[in-house]
């Protein structure tokens, strides 16, 4: 066969591949949008978030998807401002506003709409007050601390809560170009990556994400087949040695400067700050990691006169009891964890907003 018929022979093997591939593409398209229910995630910084100068990401306004992994499958809704839709909603003559900050916990890791812990907060307070959850994944303090001065200029809120987890002592430290944050010089908060350099979807991957679900499908098959190999190991990549100490960690001192600049802006702003310390390891001993980490919490909390409450206690106590309070692998909260964090946060809250 000469050269040149080699090449057209291949040219139509590649043509029809390529046919074949959309034809199946489309097939699979069809099939989805007549069968398939709401777009399936698996990654949520990919599937519920885009980029954002001030914050680095925020969460996708007035979507509906679900979060699918081995250990749940629940619905999660954004409301207009691209944070968790609360349920019940808040209610309308409320006379004072309630704003939790916090990362993917807040946010609601696994949790179905009505069972995240600001949802149950929602129910006990109703109706005098009005529960806004702020909570993004994967936040650090220093992006809690650029949303908390964007939030209290759309609105008054009588008590701030932020939820401070062991994973923000990592995340302050974070030097990737795409988190905002800020080195400390001194007692000063230095301002880095701000504004962040810009990771939104440009218009045809805006369009893709909005409208196609055979691209989220095989999206979500490639990430739980790499995450099946690549194993339960987010945990050990965050902190290398088995249980440091918390004030060795590079994140430590900036973490609780940022804690201490939240309660000054909360003040300012006539606010009330309860700072709340959560885990997500519940071992039957306090790891060393999570008593420096509560250490700094609560010596910030006497520092600045701000309110404290350990999250983490009622939840280790539970799981010691043999209540499961986390998912097995990933170990973010079930939905008993937000419930006992609703209930330890109560007390507090409720000499707050009366």
């Amino acid at each position: 066969m000469k050269r040149s018929s080699r090449l057209a022979f291949w040219r139509r093997v590649a043509a029809l591949v390529g046919l074949g591939v959309i034809v199946a593409f489309v097939g699979l398209e069809a099939n989805l949008r007549l069968f398939g229910g709401p777009i399936e995630i698996f990654n949520p910084l990919n599937g519920f978030h885009d980029g954002d100068a001030l914050l680095g990401w925020r969460g996708l306004p007035s979507i509906q998807r679900r979060f699918h992994r081995d250990e749940f499958d629940v619905l999660v809704v954004h409301d207009e401002d691209g944070f968790r839709l609360p349920d019940p909603p808040r209610p309308a003559e409320a006379q004072r506003n309630l704003l939790v900050l916090g990362d993917s916990i807040v946010w609601g890791w696994g949790v179905e709409q009505g069972e995240v812990v600001t949802d149950r907060l929602q129910r006990e307070l109703a109706p005098d007050v009005a529960v806004f959850n702020r909570g993004v994944n994967a936040f650090s303090t220093g992006q809690e601390l650029l949303l908390l001065q964007e939030e209290v200029q759309r609105r008054r809120y009588e008590t701030i809560v932020v939820v401070v987890s062991r994973t923000d002592l990592g995340d302050n430290a974070d030097r990737k170009e795409h988190r905002p944050g800020f080195d400390l010089e001194g007692e000063a908060l230095v301002p880095r990556n701000q504004p962040a350099p810009s990771t939104m979807k440009n218009p045809v991957e805006r369009f893709i994400d909005d409208h196609s679900r055979a691209v989220h499908f095989l999206s979500w098959q490639l990430a739980a087949w790499k995450s099946f190999w690549r194993g339960p190991n987010w945990v050990r990549e965050a902190f290398p040695e088995e249980d440091p100490e918390a004030r060795t960690l590079p994140g430590y001192a900036v973490t609780g400067r940022l804690l201490r600049e939240i309660v000054s802006v909360g003040a300012a702003h006539g606010a009330h700050v309860v700072l709340a310390f959560a885990t997500t390891a519940l071992d039957t001993e306090e790891s060393c990691l999570d008593a420096g980490l509560r250490e700094l919490v609560q010596q910030v909390a006497r520092l600045t006169s701000a309110g404290f409450v350990d999250l983490a206690a009622p939840l280790r106590e539970a799981a010691r009891a043999g209540t499961e309070v986390r998912f097995p692998v990933d170990e973010h909260w079930n939905p008993t964890g937000h419930r006992l964090a609703a209930e330890a946060l109560l007390p507090a809250l409720a000499s707050e907003t009366k």
